[in-house]
């Protein structure tokens, strides 16, 4: 057997290793180790030590397993945004599950978590994660810009309207009371007879057109020709040509396909090319990309166009879920013969998605273009 000694009060003494244990002593120091105290006693013949430290119940065994999990979540996300983001289409799936307001949420809740069941030292450091995700969370994602002249220029909005799931009269009162000059809708159904004399008896100052795919643009001048352009599978484009106080416009109105698992390169690609084919005319892209702007896929848009929420937005970033927005998947981009003048992202309870509105003009030193192409 092990040898023993007495200790200060004739306690028997065992030797574990090179560490002694009296009774009563504290076997580990959650300051040096990092570990949760721990009691241990020995019984009175001293050939056996005792482990007097309650095991952890159900739920704190549960507490433990979900904050580690939402540890390894967040430090995958991090590198995910820090590093590669959405260039492997199968990584993409967890980077667009975990935008940096989720990784904020995730960090503070295995932060509480982790209360009472590590050191001291390991909360602190788990806070101080916490507290970083946030403020990067709000330095990239929120704007506070305040335009010189907010009321020059032709509003534009873009609304994803989730096929009028909140009635049509809700989204018609929304246009109403915002007044864009032009609006493009997104996933606005497939339009009857009965649908089509609703909207142009409802709103008589916008000529209407329905250009299928369920997008419709309302504008308060003229619409012109309009045609689908080809992009990738599964994801819809529809280009017209309106004009707004006398100004001809270009618009690309598109819809990217939404399932987590589609490689959207190839169609931001498409996108892209599409519009730089209009690139000796004023033109707006918006659309629901169903992509969050800081995918690398954007790089082939962003080349020739300015995105603009990026460039002049005012308030949160993300548009989707309306009622709590992690993502931006609702956008509007212009070419470099237009500026954005400001943009903003509205609250709704009439969609899922939160509208887009913008105002924008003819950039500085660019004669607007008139309809007869002057």
């Amino acid at each position: 057997s092990p040898p023993h000694s007495a200790g200060r009060h004739g306690t028997p003494r065992r030797e574990i290793g090179t560490a002694r244990l009296a009774a009563n002593d504290i076997a580990f120091d959650p300051v040096r180790t990092g570990k949760p105290a721990v009691t241990h006693r020995a019984d009175p013949d001293g050939t056996h030590v005792v482990n007097d430290s309650p095991r952890p119940s159900f739920f704190g065994r549960i507490a433990r397993f979900v904050a580690r999990c939402l540890k390894v979540l967040v430090v995958c996300g991090v590198l995910l945004h820090l590093t590669i983001r959405d260039t492997a289409p199968i990584l993409a799936v967890l980077y667009y599950a975990l935008p940096r307001g989720v990784l904020a949420v995730f960090a503070i809740l295995a932060t509480g978590l982790t209360i009472g069941q590590q050191s001291r030292l390991r909360v602190l450091s788990w806070f101080a994660a916490s507290v970083a995700i946030v403020v990067w969370w709000h330095a990239v994602e929120w704007r506070d810009f305040s335009p010189a002249t907010p009321d020059a220029g032709i509003r534009v909005m873009y609304w994803n309207v989730s096929r009028g799931v909140a009635g049509w009269e809700t989204v018609i009162r929304r246009i109403e009371r915002e007044r864009p000059d032009l609006v493009a809708l997104g996933e606005a159904g497939f339009p009857s007879s009965e649908f089509r004399a609703m909207w142009r008896e409802r709103l008589p100052q916008y000529d209407i057109s329905f250009l299928g795919g369920g997008m419709m643009c309302l504008v308060r001048g003229a619409s012109h020709h309009s045609e689908v352009r080809q992009i990738a599978r599964f994801s819809e484009a529809r280009q017209i040509d309106v004009t707004v106080d006398g100004t001809d416009i270009r618009c690309l109105i598109v819809d990217v396909y939404a399932h987590p698992l589609y490689d959207r390169a190839a169609t931001l690609s498409d996108i892209a090319r599409v519009a730089d084919q209009s690139s000796d005319k004023p033109l707006i892209v918006l659309g629901d990309f169903n992509t969050p702007l800081e995918s690398v896929h954007f790089r082939h848009l962003s080349r020739n166009h300015v995105n603009a929420f990026d460039r002049s937005g005012s308030g949160y970033l993300a548009t989707w879920p309306a009622f709590a927005p992690v993502l931006s998947l609702d956008q509007i981009w212009i070419n470099r013969l237009l500026e954005v003048v400001e943009c903003r992202h509205g609250r709704t309870s009439a969609s899922d998605h939160r509208p887009v509105l913008a105002t924008v003009r003819s950039a500085a030193g660019t004669p607007p273009v008139q309809p007869d192409g002057n």
